[in-house]
């Protein structure tokens, strides 16, 4: 399908046109999404399982059209990072993405919880290190459950996200 095309037109929106882009190392591999949405998804299933992935970064920040069950099963990640802001008025992530999350037994991070996120891959796997500590994360983030989405283990510091070695 074409996404844009050489007229710069969208048919399925420009998000549809995003950069997909899959990097692999020392065993790793980090599958970066842009904005897609459904129907990316949908093209994107042909490429079967070149698209397993150990870090799914959400497409289109969580948005409810984007990270369809069909695509999240073949990428099947070990973990996804969510970029949204704080309140953002577009209510991202949505529910219903985080709902598709869960199911996957991944480790689910997300900047308007944890504020900026570094993933550091070696042999060992990939690390998650996050800039804010829990306690800090009540006075950025307003409403309830601030901390439902929260990795099991307490306060800011890192994690290995791989499960060849996952340390939680």
């Amino acid at each position: 399908p074409t996404f844009v095309n050489t007229d710069g037109a969208a048919p399925d929106g420009l998000n549809n046109g995003s950069v997909v882009v899959k990097l692999s190392y020392r065993g790793q591999s980090l599958l970066l999404t842009g904005d897609i949405e459904h129907e990316t998804d949908r093209a994107l299933l042909a490429w079967g399982d070149r698209l397993r992935s150990t870090l799914l970064k959400s497409a289109h920040h969580g948005s409810r059209t984007s990270s369809t069950r069909p695509f999240l099963q073949a990428v099947r990640p070990e973990a996804i990072a969510i970029s949204c802001g704080i309140d953002n008025k577009f209510g991202h992530p949505s529910p219903e993405v985080l709902d598709r999350y869960k199911g996957l037994d991944a480790l689910v991070d997300r900047t308007d919880l944890s504020g900026c996120l570094t993933y550091r891959v070696s042999e060992r796997g990939i690390k998650v290190i996050r800039f804010l500590k829990r306690e800090e994360i009540g006075r950025k983030k307003k409403g309830p459950a601030a901390h439902s989405d929260w990795p099991k283990k307490e306060g800011g510091g890192s994690d290995h996200v791989s499960k060849s070695g996952m340390h939680l």
